[in-house]
Order: C-alpha cells, then structure tokens, then sequence
C-alpha cells in the first residue's frame, strides 16, 4: 500500500473525494487476477493434454521381443 500514489486509497468510502480512483484500483486488480487466472488454466490445461496423451499414448503394437533388447534388459527368451 505504500508503493501505491496518493491519490489512490483502496479503502475510501463513498462520500470520500477519491471514492473514484478507489474504484479504478479494484478494477485493475480485478481485471489482472482474472488475466492471470485465465494463463494459468490455459496452461494447466495444456499440460494436463499432453500428460494423458503420453499417459495413454498411441496403440502399441505387440512386437516380439528382440534378443537385444532382452540382454539389455536381463531378460532371457523362455
């Protein structure tokens, strides 16, 4: 509230002479927390499609299992 001019007081009452600059604060904060709130959910969206797309992924073929990828895995054809 400090860094704020003189000229605004977000808490003036009605009658008070700066009852409009009181107005004008409320609206830009209200206006920057909505911008802000509508990137993040863009972006929680966003994040959310890519994780189900990895998630569930595209159909997977069966494909044997190749003795390369056996040895490296530990693994022996039984």
């Amino acid at each position: 509230m400090t860094l704020l001019p003189d000229d605004v007081q977000p808490f003036a009452g009605p009658e008070s002479t700066r009852w409009d600059s009181s107005r004008w604060f409320w609206l830009i904060l209200l206006v920057g927390a909505v911008v802000v709130l509508g990137g993040l959910l863009g972006e929680a969206r966003q994040r959310r499609r890519r994780r189900s797309s990895v998630v569930a992924g595209p159909a997977v073929e069966q494909r044997p299992a190749t003795v390369e990828h056996e040895a490296r895995s530990g693994r022996s054809a039984a």
